[in-house]
Order: C-alpha cells, then sequence, then structure tokens
C-alpha cells in the first residue's frame, strides 16, 4: 500500500540489539547490509541494518517457536520510521468530533425539520473545529512549541503549517458544501456572501488603507473599494467611501452613497417575486445615474464603481480577482434570484469569462467546481485525494448522506460511500494511544461490516493494564463480541499468572471459562497456598477472590475452596466443623492424593487434644487414609510433597500413627461413657 510522503518522524540509536522478527528469521534476507524489519503499530516500521551472526536464539512457547538474530554493536542500527504522525493538537479535534458524530447518529432519526436544524448545527460545530485546529497549529508554529509544551524542531515545522493550510482549506470547502448542500435553500446569494467574505478577504490590505491619513493617497484605496462592492461588503464600502476627503463636499460621493444604501437585500423573510420587483427598480436607477449624472463623470473611479453596481458583466470580469469572486459579484448586480441549480451553469460562464482554461490544476478551483457542479461523490473523492483527511472526508460525508445528499449504491467491496470514509477514518485511528475506544464508535456507525472491523481492533489492542482490559471488555459486551471477550479474559489470565497473581489470573480465566490454564494455575495456588509457608491472611484473600462459587469445571479450585473454609474454622477454634470438612476433603476425593500426608499432619495437633475432636468413625476413616499413603508406590513421592526428608517423614508418621491409635482408645472410653 503506497503511502504519503509526508509527516516522517525517524529516531535512530546504534547499540547491541536483537531484533525479534515477525517470522522465521531464515525467512530475511542474509549477508552484509541486509535489513531486517517489523512493523509496528499503525504507520510504524522498525528497521535494523547490520550483520546478522550465524548464532541464532530459539526459545519454545506454547504457541511454537521464535527467533532472534543478534547483531554486532558497530555494524547495527536500528531505526524506527513513522509517516502520518498524529500531531499533538489532533487528539483535541478526534475526540471532540466523536461527540458531535454520536449526536449527529442519534438526531438522524427525529423529525424532518428538526434533524434539518440539527444537521445544521452539527455542520458549523464540525467547521469551528477545522477552524480552532487551524488557528492552533498556527499558534504552535508561532511559539515554536506544541500543545503538550514540548520544542517543535525546525524539521517539523513545514508540516504544522501544511496540517494548517488543511485544515483551512477543508473548512472553506466543507462551508461552501453547507451552502450548497445542507441548508437545501433554494436561495443562496447571502450564504455565498458570506462565504466568501469569510474567506478570501484582504485584511492586511484593509488595515494598511485604513491606517494611511488621509486613505485615498494610499495606493490600494480604490481597488480596495471595488473589492468590497464586489464581495457585496456594502457597509465597509460606505465606511471607507466617507473617509475620503472630499465625501462631504462633492455631491457625486452622496450620490454614490445612496445607491449602496438603497441597495436591497433577498432575506430569508422576504418575497422572491416582491425582492425582484424592488431590485429592478433599483437596478434601472443605478443605471439612470450612470448614463445622465456629471458629477459622478467628474470622479472616474466613482463612475467605475457604479459600472460595476450597475451590473456590467465586462466591468465585473476585469475587477474580479477570481471566477468565484465575480460568481457572487454576479448574483450581486445581474441575477440575484439565480436559484442553487443554476449555480453550476453560472460557474461555467464565470470561469469562461475569466479566461479559465478547461484543464483545472489548481487544488482550490478543483474543489470549488466540484462543489459548484453538484456532484457530492466526486467532491468527497477529491477532497481526500488533495487534502488527505479522512477526518474531514468521513464527519462531511456522514453528514451529507444524512442530508440525502449522497448517492447510497454499493463500491466493489460492499460498502456504501459513507461507510467505506468512516472506516478508513476509524483504521486511521487505531495504533493511536487512547483513540481505539473511538475508533470503535465510527465502525460501529457500519453495520455490518463495523462488527468485523471492531473485532480485529480489539485483537490489536493489548490489555496491558486492568483498567484497559475493563474497557475492552465493555466494548464487547456492547457489540457481543464473545470471542474477542474471551480472549482478553485469557490473555490477563496469562498476564497475572506471569507476574505471580494466580489468584487474579483464577478470576480473570474464571470468566474465560478456561478449564486448561485454570487447572494450571490452580496447581500453583494449591502449592502457594496448601504446601508452602502461607499465613492466615493470604488465604483470607484467596477465600475472598474465590468466594463461594460453585466451580463445577475445575475440582482443584473446588477443593482451594473448601481448604481455604477449614483452616477459617480453624482459626475460629470450630473443631467440629475442621473434622467434618477433613474427612469430606478425603471422601469425596476432591483433595489431590499428592496432599494427603500433609492434611493428615494437620490433623495432628487435633488428635493430640485431651477431648477427642474425631469420634470413633472418623478416626478410622483417618487410619485408613494414612495406610493408604503407607503403602502406596508413590510414598516417597507424597512424603517429598510435603517437604519431608525420609527420616523426618517416618518420624512424623509414625507419632501420627500413635495419636490416631490414642485418639481412638480416647472415642470409645467417651462413647462407653
Amino acid at each position: 500500500k503506497q503511502q504519503p510522503q509526508q509527516n516522517t518522524t525517524m529516531s535512530a540509536t546504534t547499540a547491541e540489539a536483537t531484533i525479534v522478527a515477525p517470522f522465521p528469521v531464515e525467512a530475511l534476507q542474509h549477508g552484509r547490509g541486509a535489513p531486517l524489519f517489523a512493523w509496528g503499530r499503525g504507520d510504524e516500521l522498525t528497521l535494523c541494518i547490520g550483520t546478522p551472526t550465524r548464532k541464532q536464539a530459539r526459545s519454545q512457547s506454547a504457541h511454537g517457536s521464535s527467533s532472534s538474530t543478534t547483531l554486532s554493536p558497530a555494524e547495527s542500527m536500528a531505526v524506527t520510521v513513522q509517516w502520518n504522525a498524529r500531531l499533538p493538537e489532533t487528539y483535541a479535534l478526534v475526540c471532540e468530533a466523536s461527540a458531535r458524530f454520536e449526536e449527529v447518529r442519534v438526531q438522524a432519526n427525529g423529525p424532518p425539520m428538526l434533524r434539518r436544524a440539527h444537521l445544521l448545527e452539527a455542520s458549523r460545530h464540525y467547521r469551528a473545529l477545522l477552524r480552532a485546529h487551524a488557528h492552533s497549529l498556527q499558534q504552535a508554529v508561532h511559539t515554536g512549541r506544541d500543545q503538550n509544551g514540548d520544542s517543535i524542531s525546525s524539521y517539523r515545522v513545514p508540516t504544522y503549517e501544511e496540517e494548517a493550510q488543511r485544515s483551512s482549506l477543508g473548512e472553506l470547502v466543507w462551508e461552501l458544501a453547507e451552502v450548497l448542500y445542507v441548508t437545501q435553500s433554494t436561495y443562496v446569494t447571502g450564504q455565498l456572501i458570506n462565504w466568501l467574505q469569510a474567506h478570501f478577504s484582504n485584511d492586511v490590505a484593509v488595515r494598511e488603507v485604513c491606517q494611511t491619513k488621509p486613505p485615498e493617497n494610499h495606493p490600494k484605496y480604490w481597488t480596495l473599494l471595488e473589492q468590497f462592492v464586489l464581495q457585496g461588503r456594502i457597509e465597509d464600502a460606505r465606511h471607507l467611501l466617507a473617509a475620503h476627503s472630499d465625501s462631504t463636499e462633492q455631491q457625486a460621493f452622496a450620490l454614490f452613497d445612496l445607491v449602496l444604501r438603497s441597495m436591497p437585500r433577498l432575506t430569508a423573510s422576504s418575497s422572491p417575486t416582491g425582492f425582484y420587483t424592488t431590485w429592478q427598480q433599483w437596478h434601472k436607477d443605478a443605471n439612470g445615474l450612470l448614463s445622465t449624472n456629471e458629477e459622478l463623470r467628474k470622479y472616474p473611479q466613482l463612475h467605475s464603481l457604479l459600472n460595476l453596481v450597475a451590473g456590467d458583466e465586462d466591468a465585473l470580469a476585469n475587477a474580479s480577482v477570481s471566477w468565484y469572486t465575480l460568481l457572487v459579484s454576479h448574483l450581486l448586480f445581474v441575477n440575484p434570484t439565480a436559484k442553487a441549480n443554476e449555480l453550476q451553469f453560472l460557474a461555467d460562464r464565470c470561469r469562461s469569462a475569466m479566461g479559465e482554461s478547461e484543464e483545472i490544476t489548481d487544488t482550490l478551483d478543483q474543489l470549488l467546481v466540484t462543489a459548484f457542479s453538484g456532484n457530492v461523490t466526486t467532491l468527497l473523492r477529491l477532497l481526500i485525494q488533495r487534502l488527505g483527511s479522512w477526518w474531514i472526508v468521513a464527519h462531511l460525508g456522514d453528514l451529507l448522506h444524512h442530508c440525502g445528499s449522497v448517492e447510497s449504491y454499493r463500491l466493489e467491496s460492499g460498502f456504501t460511500l459513507r461507510e467505506y470514509f468512516l472506516l478508513e477514518y476509524g483504521t486511521s485511528l487505531i495504533g493511536e494511544d487512547g483513540l481505539w475506544q473511538v475508533a470503535a464508535k465510527y465502525f460501529a456507525a457500519c453495520p455490518p461490516f463495523g462488527s468485523h472491523y471492531i473485532a480485529q481492533l480489539l485483537e490489536t489492542e493489548e490489555p496491558d493494564t486492568e483498567t484497559k482490559a475493563l474497557q475492552l471488555l465493555s466494548v464487547c459486551d456492547q457489540y457481543q463480541l464473545t470471542n474477542q471477550m474471551n480472549t482478553v479474559q485469557r490473555v490477563m489470565g496469562a498476564k497475572k499468572f506471569a507476574q505471580l497473581r494466580p489468584v487474579s489470573s483464577v478470576y480473570w480465566l474464571m470468566l474465560a471459562q478456561d478449564v486448561t490454564r485454570l487447572s494450571q494455575v490452580a496447581d500453583r495456588l494449591i502449592d502457594q497456598c496448601v504446601t508452602e509457608e502461607s499465613t492466615v491472611e493470604d488465604l483470607d484473600g484467596v477465600a475472598e477472590h474465590l468466594g463461594d462459587q460453585k466451580f463445577v469445571f475445575s475440582e482443584k479450585l473446588s477443593f482451594l475452596n473448601k481448604y481455604c473454609e477449614l483452616q477459617q474454622y480453624r482459626k475460629n477454634k470450630d473443631y467440629s466443623r475442621v473434622a467434618e470438612l477433613t474427612l469430606q476433603l478425603f471422601s469425596s476425593k476432591l483433595a489431590p492424593k499428592r496432599l494427603w500426608v500433609h492434611l493428615l499432619l494437620d490433623t495432628l495437633p487435633l488428635l493430640e487434644r485431651s477431648e477427642p475432636v474425631f469420634n470413633a468413625e472418623q478416626t478410622f476413616q483417618l487410619m485408613e487414609c494414612l495406610e493408604t499413603v503407607l503403602l502406596s508406590h508413590r510414598h516417597e513421592e507424597f512424603m517429598a510433597n510435603a517437604a519431608l526428608d525420609k527420616k523426618t517423614g517416618s518420624t512424623q508418621l509414625s507419632k501420627l500413627s500413635m495419636a490416631l491409635t490414642a485418639n481412638l482408645a480416647k472415642a470409645f472410653l467417651l462413647c462407653n461413657e
């Protein structure tokens, strides 16, 4: 897949390195200078250039073998290459937009009139985010520090500047799309005037002219007046005209000001028919002044300005700096009631009047011509080609889809265009810290493909903390991804086991119902709690995590739970319950035979009590268990599991046998009494 050659960050270190390949090292090229590589998360690649030695280390695991090649320190270099690196300022844009995206999804099913208002509000909010993003990037370039306060290196400054330009251009095209497709007004002259004024005003020239005293001495004074008139900035034109030294003395200025002041405007509350009648009369009066008033002829510049207002198309074309400026001035002074569906014809006409070629190479011209043509699909495709911003096409495409402006046909891949852009945008967020949950929101908006994307997303996110694991499980539960949920639980269980935290491991593996791994962890817990020196507090912690659950799929955990319960009775000196539960462990076969010696020796303090705890029948059962151990061919193994050598074990078992005999005698005497 070809990637854009921009936003590239490289970091290099020279040291002795061990590169673990994602496939056997034998599959890599060997020889001097042959690179070894591994893909990182997102758009990241780690290269290691050097001479591999013939000595290769192999490690075996439950899943197979992995290989590594050691490189010599003098001839190796690890280089991490990252492209499309997300700037710190972008995170706020991504997160704030995702919240609005969710609102749009919810509100899209509302009543038509209310839905239209919500979509327009959402469009303006998206534009405000783009504008703020561009401003934050420009501010970062100006201060030399990014949003996190880190210094911006000189080679990254062009990246910031380019991103700011793309955001500004994206906001410009978005506002035009909003005027043409989101508002869906029949007459859009007023909105196009606002669009032109917002994005194509020369504020530097305005400031220079206004600071000159008197302003008409500035060489750009009359040019600026022309631009004010062409852009529909009538009040600004009147104020600048009033600043002329002769404005209060010469009648020509008063006449032209009257023309500007009386110019009618089409508003939302206006009747198109009534407005056009008023405009025609105003236009007729302006043309009459142009041909009859001698005062205006004394000031050729005012005469030229009146010529623009009167709608002279040649004069408008000569004064306009671009075809879209000419388009807006045409709507103001020639055809003010032109409908939105006539704009494509007017745009082509204005381009011809400005001498524009049919082959369009300028990015801005391409985007604007496509927008005026009404071909939304082509506009979205062109936006991603020219700006490379999945953020813009995903959110604008989604918005226009809800407005009914995007065709719902399916691509060869089976996606609609909206789904394609949303899935690609969500994919671009994968690998970015903290943005995987945002990506899931966009995937979820694209059924049925989105669930597959979410499943793959969860498989790429490692549950490195319990908090993240719970977040992953929440997403799995929300979208009913059972397999991925079990995977997260098993991974967490394995992590806790590797961290020597078997109790936590049991908790996660129980959630996953992973019987095989539970058995392994249960063995470790049994060794920790039974055969090792564990305090009562340790056992209390185990009991608290295990609770009173019924471990139907793990007899070892059932035994461990009962053993913790046994120790709790022993702590509370409830000796009758201790005796009963001890015999229950033996008779139910829950206690592994390797632990019988340990459990029998635990009864020794009870057998030595003056008052018998075990009755005659119970004592016979303990004697039977002891005999089973003594006669078993695994006798020495059982002794070793109880941490007893041969001599000590024999002594302890003899002592136990004598205690059992004495307890039996005491039990008989007590029974006879």
